[in-house]
């Protein structure tokens, strides 16, 4: 990387008509489970289940991972259970694909949860002579 080096853009797919599938299916599950909610990101949908009774979240959230997992079985994204937490996200083919090209560089750092960077991590690992990982909790 230079400085004085042009930018690089790397298009991603644009495409998330997958969320007009996806959110009405966690608003069935939000409307039936207390203390549960929907969170919007830019490229994908979480829903939380921190506030619920643990019990009947964890089955709720076990239940929208396989729901979701069947009305979005043709679609280009990943469905993923985490910590209180089940996300919808676009998969990372062309993310994975510009890491050899994209990064020379020597520390990488990720924040976030692991469910999340789960395929970035395992690419990443598998791209590099030396690969280490640091968790924190």
């Amino acid at each position: 990387w230079s400085r004085d080096a042009p930018w690089e853009t790397s298009v991603l797919a644009a495409d998330f008509d997958w969320k007009k599938t996806a959110e009405p299916v966690m608003q069935l599950y939000t409307g039936a489970t207390d203390g549960s909610y929907i969170e919007h990101k830019e490229s994908a949908i979480v829903w939380h289940h921190h506030e619920a009774d643990p019990d009947f979240g964890s089955c709720q959230a076990k239940e929208l991972l396989d729901h979701l997992e069947n009305v979005l079985a043709n679609e280009p994204v990943v469905v993923k259970r985490g910590q209180h937490i089940v996300e919808v996200n676009p998969q990372v083919r062309q993310t994975r694909a510009c890491f050899p090209h994209a990064f020379s560089i020597i520390i990488l750092l990720f924040v976030g949860c692991l469910v999340q960077f789960e395929d970035v991590y395992e690419t990443w690992r598998s791209t590099t002579r030396s690969f280490q990982t640091k968790g924190t909790g």
